[in-house]
């Protein structure tokens, strides 16, 4: 998106004004904007702990289907890591909102892979750990570096997508 394009803000904002210098995260600051998008970052970063706490001991569900083990708990696991995250990121229209569920998804997991005491109970040295911790942590960092598809901040400023009534974004 040129930096020249107008943005228009959301309605429902009364007295603000078009920005002209382009997408920015709030181009006039005001207080009724700034509890939004704290309370939209924190829900994010909370969601992400939430995922992080289920995926470690959801991790470890599995099926013995005629003699073959099925870790279908691995599967639904990852499968929510990446639709947690990509869908943070359409939600607040940048890969902030991956950013920020893959931080929250982060600090329980790396706390119960640490070898405690009484030994490692949730995530064990086992092959399916590894994939977890791997393959959640590749599905993250994807979600984080590749961008949207185009016109999603549009979508956002626009008011025709989930959390729109935040304004213009701009991608870190």
């Amino acid at each position: 998106m040129p930096d020249d394009v107008t943005e228009t803000p959301h309605p429902v904002v009364p007295g603000a004004s078009p920005s002209v210098d382009g997408p920015a995260l709030d181009p006039e600051p005001s207080p009724a904007g700034a509890p939004s998008h704290a309370l939209t970052h924190a829900g994010l970063l909370l969601g992400g702990v939430v995922l992080g706490l289920v995926g470690t001991v959801l991790t470890a569900a599995r099926a013995f289907v005629r003699g073959v083990t099925v870790p279908w708990g691995l599967v639904l696991v990852l499968v929510a890591v990446l639709a947690c995250v990509r869908g943070a990121a359409w939600l607040v229209g940048s890969r902030r909102g991956a950013a920020l569920v893959g931080l929250g998804w982060v600090l329980p997991t790396l706390a119960f892979a640490t070898t405690n005491p009484g030994g490692d109970v949730l995530l064990p040295d086992v092959p399916r750990t590894y994939a977890y911790l791997g393959g959640a942590a590749l599905i993250v960092v994807l979600a984080v570096a590749l961008p949207l598809p185009r016109g999603t901040r549009e979508l956002v400023a626009s008011g025709r997508a989930p959390g729109a009534g935040q304004g213009p974004v701009q991608e870190p």
